[in-house]
């Protein structure tokens, strides 16, 4: 379908009986004189810049090579292209970037006479990845656009940082970093910590007795700062170990670990929920929730130019989900809930990772019958939409669940596929936080994504969950049809004849 000016792929109905789309991209466009013809077919070039723009570096001392104008060198068999610089008005040239003095006198030359650039210190060399330059930013960095795939708006990572819990929001909470140590000595573990509005004590058991335990077990994960103590202003809590560091957050305040949970991700019982009622969730708006809501601000809406058609009009109000509620359901074994995590301070094994919610439906297996991909989203403070205060969104566009995704592409059984048809962009994000992990001696958030390959180990219906949270892979927004839209004469709803919605 067609809609405000942009190919966009059916991909279901909601529960009001709207039509829920995903960007696919530009159309090309042939004025027939009495019509219109929209083209969302292969026939597009394969590549465009990105609408999102971010900073670039550009600090290279012996300079890198620019050009007012560029081409395709080659397109390879799995669609990726392969740029060149070429001289159209003005000759390639090779700029060198020191500092920050050199920077903000050279970028705009840059910008004006040639924006484009491979990043590299060989003009003949290609690349697979072409800049523009668009502005000076700040220090040696250029506010700049890529070159993206055809069906995405652009690259962008899900969040700035990617060490907590609260980094897999879509919008995220407070941020308990972690910290870690290679060896542990005269420490003392407790079950538990009781608070006297001044200090932490580590407990035992409940009934208050100091704890004498020296080593981390299942049951005992908070210890004080300092060796030896059993009271002390701030306290640690391991969650995991991998054979050679142990890894914990520090904990201030009176919080104990299941407050810390719930001022991360919004799980907690209603007692935690009671406690931290004051606590606003949802406070922080994530990197690529900041770029799609300016995208839609910028294209859908006159807010920024009075020219633009105001395309709200057409667009319901529906719920996008970003599961950060935890694994519950037991399923395969190599996948642990969160009762069998470190994160469990009642029973938890520290050499145990976190997975989320949509871990219920995707690894068990793929599918389970008990568990199967749908479309309920656990927590109301995941529920991201235009009308709920607790999960706010600016304007009503959002990601596809990776339930949405797998639906979509298996038909709802658990054949594997390794073709979708809503394929066609480069790995792509969803909404759905997959898991905690620790690797290179990093403990890290992943998310989620939609791989454009082929399947393998790692990936079931095209979705993958291996995505850094930072990783720059690609956004394809999604908005809603409201009921009722109409269409114009002429479309069949196919890609090389799209069905076009009729505007008043």
């Amino acid at each position: 379908v067609v809609f405000a000016g942009y190919c966009w792929k059916i991909v279901r109905s909601t529960d009001t009986g709207g039509i829920k789309i995903i960007y696919n991209g530009e159309p090309i466009i042939t004025d027939n004189g009495d019509s219109t013809v929209y083209d969302c077919g292969t026939t597009r070039p394969v590549y465009h810049f990105s609408q999102f723009k971010e900073n670039q570096d550009l600090k290279q001392s012996t300079g890198y090579y620019y050009a007012d104008d560029y081409e395709v060198a080659s397109i390879t068999s799995g669609g990726i292209v392969n740029y060149r610089l070429k001289s159209k008005n003005n000759p390639i040239t090779k700029v060198a970037i020191a500092d920050a003095t050199s920077a903000a006198a050279k970028i705009p030359t840059i910008v004006a006479n040639y924006p484009y650039t491979c990043k590299q210190t060989s003009s003949s060399q290609t690349c697979t990845t072409l800049y523009r330059i668009d502005d000076y930013a700040e220090e040696t960095n250029a506010v700049a656009s890529q070159t993206s795939n055809r069906s995405t708006l652009g690259y962008v990572g899900f969040n700035s940082d990617d060490w907590t819990l609260a980094d897999a929001g879509y919008m995220y909470n407070e941020r308990y970093s972690w910290s870690r140590e290679d060896e542990i000595s005269g420490v003392y573990f407790g079950k538990n910590v009781e608070w006297n509005g001044t200090n932490y004590l580590v407990i035992d058991d409940t009934s208050g007795i100091a704890s004498t335990n020296t080593t981390i077990d299942s049951t005992h994960h908070y210890a004080c700062e300092t060796a030896g103590l059993t009271s002390c202003e701030s306290v640690r809590y391991y969650y995991f170990f991998d054979e050679t560091y142990y890894y914990y957050i520090t904990l201030t305040g009176g919080d104990i670990i299941e407050d810390v949970l719930y001022k991360m991700t919004g799980n907690g019982s209603d007692e935690v929920k009671m406690k931290n009622a004051s606590y606003i969730l949802n406070n922080s708006d994530s990197k690529i929730k900041a770029a799609i809501e300016e995208w839609f601000k910028d294209k859908l809406t006159s807010e920024k130019n009075q020219a633009n058609p105001n395309y709200l009009q057409y667009i319901e109000d529906t719920i996008y989900c970003n599961d950060r509620s935890f694994k519950t359901f037991e399923g395969n074994g190599n996948y642990p809930t969160y009762l069998q995590s470190g994160w469990n301070p009642n029973g938890g094994d520290i050499t145990k990772h976190l997975y989320f919610g949509t871990w219920n439906r995707y690894y068990n297996g793929w599918y389970s019958t008990e568990n199967v991909p749908n479309m309920t989203c656990p927590n109301e403070t995941d529920r991201f939409s235009v009308s709920n205060n607790k999960a706010k969104l600016k304007y009503p566009v959002g990601l596809l669940t990776a339930d949405e995704y797998i639906l979509a592409c298996s038909a709802g059984n658990r054949a594997r596929s390794n073709s979708c048809y809503l394929s066609g962009a480069a790995n792509t994000w969803s909404m759905s936080p997959a898991k905690t992990w620790i690797y290179t001696y990093a403990s890290k958030v992943r998310g989620f994504g939609f791989s454009s390959g082929s399947v393998n180990n790692n990936m079931t219906y095209g979705i993958s969950h291996d995505f850094g949270i930072t990783g720059g892979y690609s956004v394809q927004a999604v908005v809603s049809l409201k009921p009722g839209i109409e269409f114009e004469k002429g479309g069949d709803g196919t890609s090389t004849n799209p069905y076009v919605v009729k505007y008043n």
